[in-house]
């Protein structure tokens, strides 16, 4: 037969400290666990006061707990901190009347666990409440068992309505049909991350990010972030993009964005329309593909520019895919897309434009070949008139004057030969202004001597008549000049002659002909008061105008150099082969 085992046994094996104390607070028993707690030694303590050991602090939450628990004969529990090693323990009172029992136990790493849960639940608390974002906290069947401030504000609801409440009341119903939550997803662990349409309470609705998870103790915490401005943010790029894709494709030139490599990444409708390639061809194509050969290399190299300097344009030729070419004005300017350098071309088609102007070069040549038509009619005319003048009508008055000198002879009468004599001053004054006419019709030095020699007499002449000081100065040696060159030449030296008298208020005027890297030069320079050529060109001077066609017409060029207060220089350069 099994022995009983002996109770103090058993109490000695216990891992809580026992004690006991008869009426007079003396100790009666300690078990050994107790005397380790206690620092006491379990047998000499026996019939010592209790008080005079670690409990003699009448402030002690002990004291207190054991006085109440034997005045009123009543179990009695409490818990106190050591004030030496600031441990806790618990202590329970079991009172009687022959005195009481104390069963107590170290709880420090209890009351510290407390602690660490406490301060873990107010900064959960603080963080709960203190989020930007919605945060709430349901069962498996979706009903409201915590929920924040700002989830509260956001939706329009108190917290003890939310709390009376479920989460499908809070979603659009419409898309809860086509969207029911995914509880037996959710049961899994597996959280849920999504875009929802929530109701306010007023019934607007509101776009939120929703991101729902299992969380350890079975229940459902959801965090769902306003993201209704994003999303009206979102749908204007997308509406933004849609009207600048409309405008894109709209743009009656074609429309390309490149990468630095050459990579086609954008392009309009137009470009496939003009180029005959196909939206799945374009991306597999450079944009020099589109480029004349011969053209290549300027659009390179104006490509480099506006890697530089951030913009370019060019005039080219494109080839399209069945090889025809169409002129194009092309503009490109650097850009930023997607974090990388690109650039944006845009090409309109110019062949309207070349074509006018085409028409306008063709329709400016044959009017200049009418002008210089015109011209050598003009002087094949004043040549004819000259001639005629000078032949006809000075023989004619030559004879007339030896006529009057016979009939001088003749005459006895003094009145008659002083009015014969009268008449005869007359004829000579005829005469000369005969010849002058003739000579300015065409001066027969420009036919007989050349081009030189008739800028000489013109430059006598011109001083003659003006007082004006005239150098003319010939770095020519003798050459052959042909008949129309000559010609333009002396009449632009006339016309800038005349501007001089006319406009310049001048004391000198140097003139020079040379020839310099093969063309004929013509200077013609004065000491007058000058003038602004571009503000001239806008009045529209005809003697400056005409000289300039002149020197056109004759396959040179004429530079007018002049200000205020500094004079005039024209140069004329004419290229022209005198070794012929």
């Amino acid at each position: 037969m099994a022995s009983t085992p002996d109770i103090a046994d058993i109490v000695e094996r216990i891992t809580d400290g026992l004690f006991a104390v008869d009426r007079n607070w003396l100790y009666t028993y300690l078990n050994k666990k107790a005397g380790e707690l206690l620092h006491l030694d379990p047998t000499a303590i026996i019939g010592q006061p209790i008080w005079s050991g670690p409990h003699h602090n009448s402030d002690h939450p002990f004291y207190k707990a054991c006085l109440h628990a034997m005045a009123n004969q009543e179990y009695a529990c409490v818990e106190a901190r050591s004030q030496q090693d600031n441990g806790w323990t618990e202590y329970h009172i079991y009172p009687s009347s022959d005195g009481c029992s104390v069963l107590f136990r170290d709880i420090t790493q209890r009351k510290k666990a407390e602690e660490e849960l406490k301060r873990t639940e107010l900064q959960f608390s603080a963080l709960f409440e203190q989020a930007s974002d919605s945060i709430m906290i349901t069962d498996m069947q979706g009903n409201f068992l915590e929920v924040n401030s700002t989830l509260c504000k956001l939706f329009g609801y108190t917290r003890a309505e939310l709390l009376r409440s479920n989460i499908r009341n809070l979603l659009d119903p419409e898309e809860l049909k086509t969207s029911p939550i995914q509880f037996e997803l959710l049961a899994t662990g597996q959280p849920v991350l999504r875009d929802r349409r929530m109701l306010h309470k007023n019934g607007t609705i509101i776009e939120v990010e929703s991101n729902v998870k299992l969380i350890p103790d079975g229940r459902l915490l959801a965090i769902a972030r306003d993201i209704t401005e994003r999303k009206k943010a979102a749908q204007q790029i997308v509406k933004e993009k849609q009207i600048s894709e409309t405008i894109i494709d709209s743009l009656p030139g074609i429309f390309m964005i490149r990468e630095i490599n050459g990579k086609i990444v954008r392009w309009n409708q137009r470009l496939e329309t003009v180029s005959g390639y196909s939206a799945e061809e374009i991306p597999q194509l450079k944009e020099l593909h589109f480029i004349e050969e011969k053209d290549k290399e300027l659009v390179r190299q104006r490509i480099n520019d506006l890697v530089e300097k951030g913009q370019s344009q060019s005039e080219t030729i494109g080839v399209t895919k069945d090889g025809r070419r169409i002129p194009f004005y092309l503009t490109g300017r650097s850009i930023e897309l997607d974090g990388k350098t690109c650039i944006l071309i845009i090409g309109m088609d110019i062949s309207e434009r070349k074509k006018a102007e085409e028409e306008l070069q063709q329709t400016y040549q044959q009017l200049r070949h009418l002008s210089s038509h015109l011209q050598d009619v003009r002087e094949e005319e004043r040549k004819g008139i000259a001639r005629e003048i000078h032949d006809e009508l000075g023989q004619q008055l030559t004879a007339l004057g030896m006529d009057l000198a016979w009939a001088m002879k003749k005459c006895k009468e003094e009145k008659i030969r002083d009015r014969l004599a009268a008449m005869n001053q007359l004829l000579d004054n005829t005469i000369v202004t005969v010849r002058r006419i003739s000579s300015e019709l065409r001066p027969s030095i420009l036919d007989d001597l050349g081009l030189a020699d008739a800028l000489d007499w013109q430059s006598v002449e011109f001083e003659k008549r003006y007082r004006i000081k005239t150098r003319f100065q010939c770095q020519l040696a003798e050459q052959e000049i042909s008949s129309h060159i000559a010609t333009g030449l002396f009449r632009i030296y006339q016309e800038s002659l005349t501007n001089v008298a006319r406009h310049a208020n001048a004391t000198t005027v140097r003139t020079s002909l040379r020839v310099l890297n093969d063309e004929l030069v013509l200077r013609v320079t004065d000491d007058g008061k000058g003038f602004d050529p571009q503000a001239a060109g806008r009045n529209g001077t005809f003697g400056l105008m005409g000289i300039k066609e002149r020197a056109q017409m004759m396959g040179g060029k004429c530079s007018i150099f002049s200000s205020q207060g500094s004079g005039t220089s024209i140069t004329i350069a004419i290229p022209v082969n005198l070794h012929q």
